[in-house]
């Protein structure tokens, strides 16, 4: 699920390719009617941490998530430009306080439209000093804040950044309104089993966490890493959209707000191990805190729900194909699989491919085919 974008610097096309990441930019009309850029940024949700942005990237480099778990409880975001850069046409200090406005009353606007959609706080926006352009006389706090979906590239890790205010901020009779498109939100099938929710890119950092600190400490080649992780989850996502396919991943999170455990799951075609079957829903991973007791079955539960939602009640016998850990979830097909069925109206043939060995685990391959009870 790779693809490859052939414009652009490296760092741009990472940018492109994270649904992180977004692009403001201001452009003016030449006389010959095209459109030239004279200030851009590259705009990133935001967690606010404990820790300052230098640590947290040593920390992450190091493969010590298990100092930020801090990450999994999900605050208030913010909304952050990675830096200003300016067309060097564009750097006088008239230019510069018009340039300054612009973004005062564009984000404004946004985030009294956005903030409460998309939990941003709606007084402020954070912006990078690395290759900031723009003098915008605005007060510098500490650096503690990380894209939900980190990025390889990021002019926004000094130990300080700039907090523009928008909340005083009032748009002169004579200046223009921003125009900010208006905004339909995809909607997903709602979820009924309690503390389940979707999993997406967003959860990169929560999910990783888990994984690396609390699932896998007693078989380590099952750890992918926050940066594998990230990949596959962004991966899916853009997949999902562009196939118009239903997001099958999800998430277990406790009464806290602690993300406890996650089910990792897509729209797969055309596996070796059986050739037989076309296409089906693979199952990548699913992983729980173990010092939890529910996680394991409301994620199943969670997951059955949809799998009913979104493809037996459409008339979909879609087979489920996974790699299951012999003493965790290999375990539950064993002995869930009759009673699910039952509920669902189907029957589960289970088809076995043999087997790896990791850490002295076995982990079967296995396709899950439902057929019609007659």
């Amino acid at each position: 699920m790779g693809y490859y974008l052939s414009f652009g610097s490296g760092k741009n096309n990472i940018y492109t390719a994270n649904p992180n990441c977004g692009m403001f930019t201001i452009q003016v009309k030449q006389a010959d009617g095209t459109l030239r850029t004279i200030a851009q940024s590259v705009l990133t949700k935001d967690y606010q941490t404990h820790e300052t942005i230098p640590d947290l990237m040593s920390m992450i480099s190091n493969g010590r998530l298990d100092q930020i778990s801090d990450m999994t409880e999900r605050s208030n975001l913010v909304l952050s430009c990675d830096n200003i850069e300016l067309n060097p046409n564009w750097t006088g200090h008239e230019n510069q306080e018009k340039i300054r406005k612009m973004y005062q009353d564009f984000f404004k606007e946004y985030l009294d439209r956005f903030s409460e959609l998309d939990n941003f706080d709606p007084d402020k926006v954070i912006i990078g000093q690395g290759y900031t352009d723009l003098v915008m006389n605005v007060p510098e706090v500490i650096n503690n804040y990380l894209p939900l979906a980190p990025v390889a590239y990021s002019d926004k890790t000094h130990r300080t950044v700039l907090s523009l205010s928008v909340k005083d901020t009032a748009i002169s009779k004579n200046q223009k309104k921003s125009k900010i498109g208006e905004y339909q939100e995809k909607i997903d099938i709602e979820i009924s089993t309690p503390g389940v929710s979707y999993a997406t890119f967003e959860d990169t950092l929560s999910i990783s966490y888990i994984e690396t600190t609390k699932a896998y400490t007693d078989s380590q080649d099952s750890i992918t890493g926050l940066h594998n992780m990230e990949n596959g989850l962004i991966a899916k996502d853009i997949y999902n959209a562009h196939h118009s396919r239903p997001n099958m991943s999800i998430k277990y999170t406790d009464n806290t707000g602690k993300v406890r455990g996650y089910l990792l799951a897509y729209e797969g075609n055309k596996d070796e191990a059986f050739p037989e079957f076309e296409d089906f829903l693979y199952i990548s991973d699913l992983a729980t805190d173990k010092t939890a007791k529910l996680p394991g079955g409301r994620l199943m539960q969670g997951f059955v729900e949809l799998y009913e939602k979104n493809y037996l009640a459409n008339g979909s016998m879609m087979p489920i194909k996974s790699q299951s850990r012999e003493s965790s979830s290999y375990m539950i097909i064993q002995t869930q699989l009759s009673e699910i069925g039952k509920k669902l109206g189907v029957k589960f043939e289970v088809l076995e491919n043999g087997f790896v060995e990791r850490n002295g685990e076995k982990y079967f391959e296995t396709m899950i085919v439902p057929v019609k009870i007659r």
